[in-house]
């Protein structure tokens, strides 16, 4: 199986994958509420997700895209998480959209 090449255009349109986006419809068991409109990981308490960014408090990293997310929190490269993350659009696209959550108002408690 060869590597995909990614365009600084395709990297940057796979960029735009929020977190929650991400942690909804492919990790959906990691999303924990709580709080009105927070949300932390299972496997990370000290992860917080909120207003479309996260920030991990115990290890000083914070980020908007599932592709930091997966760097940070995964460990792992550039590359994998874009190819990742990519596979992971392919294959199912987001039924749900933290942007189209916030568009039509719906409360993130339907959410989890």
């Amino acid at each position: 199986m060869s590597n995909k090449f990614y365009t600084d255009e395709e990297a940057q349109e796979l960029q735009k994958l929020d977190v929650f986006t991400y942690l909804y419809n492919y990790e959906p068991s990691e999303l924990v509420k709580s709080g009105k409109k927070e949300y932390r990981t299972a496997t990370h308490s000290s992860l917080v997700i909120s207003n479309g960014k996260w920030i991990w408090f115990s290890q000083g990293k914070g980020g908007v895209s599932a592709i930091s997310y997966l760097m940070d929190v995964k460990g792992m490269n550039y590359y994998e998480a874009v190819k990742y993350v990519d596979k992971c659009i392919r294959d199912s696209p987001p039924a749900v959209s933290y942007t189209h959550l916030r568009a039509h108002e719906t409360p993130l408690h339907l959410v989890c």
